[in-house]
């Protein structure tokens, strides 16, 4: 008698605008065409999903984990609704299906059957077309909005969207804009004052003192005001606000290798404009003046350019959050990608301590300061064999609301068999779906408890040492963050008072957060370690 091979799904929904429970319709067909092609109880299978993000990469936390899954043989068929769920790139689709063949995983979809060369080569040639003319239409509509004067995406400052208006066929007119009375006087408060010579600090200092929140919702920043020329950023740089609305002044570009994404300039002569003297804040002599002074006031010239390590998303840190300033409590953080600064200091100059600490030596007092107290912890045992034992009785009900929650899906299953489902049926399906994602989510590996006082200190030290090595070479932020939140209160930085250059650097250790920090690296530990070893 033929074994039945182990099955897993995946699910896809690409636009944070579609119904979530796309996701659990998709799980629900690949259930029934499991139930029914491999004669399997779909129940209790590895689900992996992906939700609001496009198929046009491979960057997404769902597959990646199917991919190291299907590595680990821990399935040897994946069921998907179609192909375009898996992905929409012809090089990704076939990268995806050799790295699946390479581990004896087959591909099997609602909509394609057995997938085969031939429907990798076809269909990903089929939905890689189709996300270029979706691109495609997309622009086009955009473009007609613009050209009719409504804004086709986003909310610049100084206005507010217009609500309620409808056309001549009783359809919502979208893209619809008007003058904001009170950030009106504010944009013009900032053309009048740049054009009459105050230098860009003094007026986000200004507009910080006096409590008027920027266009983001906290402190203003010079790239607010006036971002690079190179892609015509910035406020006094936005055309909009005398009278003309662009569209097509950038474009979103990938790079093919590493999947980053950034915008680029288009040339000018692909830009449309489009007159909207409704919306003007500067009139023509504010906004020439402006003008003359950028083109006055030039960037510095290019540097000689030189290797630097890859900067975080938003130059996030893992300290980032824990670091404080020693005379005004305020929140220090990284300034030339190499110190840290008091943030009030360099806004906003309410605070005096201009000093800054470099990364290196920062880092290197944490570390130092997390070693020696938990030299001097007296016993931490009890604490990790408690979090442990409560660990594994979360992990126990996890696994029993699994059981039941796949035990109720199957019960709604058997009415679609015999034809006796209602839409509430469908509904709850869904929403028990949902809840089974969740726990699949929060399901993972407990670690043993240890066995001594002296193994619990050894893997922390180890841990620490895994920490402090990855911190200077290719830090994985997330997880380097996570850590130095279980364990550390804060670090406060104080200028030294009889001196003029200098800091000391007080890490403020929370105790409690040892044995927290023993389950986070034996578990990063375990997933790091090769299978089978």
């Amino acid at each position: 008698m033929q074994s039945k091979p182990k099955v897993a799904i995946y699910a896809r929904y690409s636009s944070n605008v579609q119904d979530p429970a796309s996701i659990a319709d998709q799980v629900v067909l690949c259930r029934r065409l499991i139930e029914r092609e491999f004669g399997i109880d779909p129940s209790g299978l590895a689900v992996f999903t992906d939700t609001a993000l496009t198929g046009a990469t491979m960057k997404r936390p769902g597959l990646e984990a199917l991919l190291k899954a299907a590595a680990r043989k821990e399935f040897a068929v994946v069921v998907a609704e179609g192909l375009d769920r898996i992905s929409r790139s012809l090089k990704d689709i076939a990268e995806i299906y050799e790295r699946l063949a390479h581990h004896g995983v087959v591909m099997h979809t609602a909509h394609e059957g057995a997938v085969s060369q031939l429907h990798v080569g076809f269909k990903g040639t089929m939905n890689a077309m189709f996300l270029s003319d979706l691109k495609e239409k997309v622009r086009r509509a955009q473009r007609a909005r613009a050209e009719e004067g409504r804004h086709p995406s986003g909310l610049a400052y100084g206005y507010r969207v217009v609500r309620g208006e409808v056309d001549e066929k009783g359809r919502t007119v979208n893209g619809l804009r008007e003058v904001d009375p009170e950030k009106s006087k504010v944009v013009r408060r900032i053309f009048e004052e740049f054009a009459a010579g105050k230098h860009i600090k003094a007026i986000i200092r200004g507009l910080n003192d006096e409590g008027i929140v920027s266009p983001g919702g906290g402190l203003w920043r010079p790239s607010t005001i006036k971002g690079p020329a190179t892609r015509a950023e910035g406020m006094l740089r936005n055309e909009i606000y005398r009278g003309v609305l662009v569209y097509n002044r950038t474009r979103l570009v990938t790079d093919p290798v590493t999947k980053g994404r950034q915008f680029k300039l288009n040339p000018e002569s692909e830009w449309t404009r489009t007159s909207v003297p409704h919306l003007r804040i500067v009139d023509d002599d504010l906004w020439e003046r402006t003008r003359i002074r950028l083109k006055e006031r030039p960037g510095r010239p290019p540097r000689a350019p030189v290797a630097r390590r890859a900067k975080p998303p938003h130059n996030i840190q893992p300290l980032t959050g824990l670091i404080r300033c020693g005379r005004c409590g305020g929140l220090a953080n990284v300034a030339d990608r190499r110190r840290y600064v008091c943030a009030d200091a360099r806004f906003t100059k309410a605070c005096k301590n201009t000093r800054g600490v470099s990364i290196a030596a920062l880092t290197g007092r944490v570390f130092r300061d997390l070693r020696e107290a938990l030299r001097d912890e007296p016993d931490l045992l009890c604490a990790v064999t408690a979090l442990v034992a409560r660990d594994r009785q979360k992990q126990d009900e996890l696994k029993r609301a699994r059981a039941n929650l796949n035990s109720r899906i199957g019960r709604l299953l058997k009415l679609v068999e015999h034809g006796l489902v209602t839409d509430r049926a469908f509904e709850r399906m869904r929403k028990l779906e949902t809840e089974l994602a969740k726990a699949e989510d929060a399901l993972r590996t407990v670690p043993p408890p240890p066995a001594s006082e002296r193994e619990v200190r050894r893997e922390i030290v180890l841990g620490l040492g895994r920490m402090e090595d990855e911190f200077n070479e290719k830090p994985r932020i997330p997880f380097l963050r996570e850590a130095f939140k279980l364990v550390i209160e804060r670090v406060t930085l104080t200028p030294l008072a009889d001196k003029k250059r200098g800091s000391t650097i007080d890490v403020s250790v929370r105790r409690e957060g040892w044995p927290a920090l023993w389950l986070l690296l034996t578990e990063a530990k375990r997933e790091a370690r090769p299978r089978g070893s």
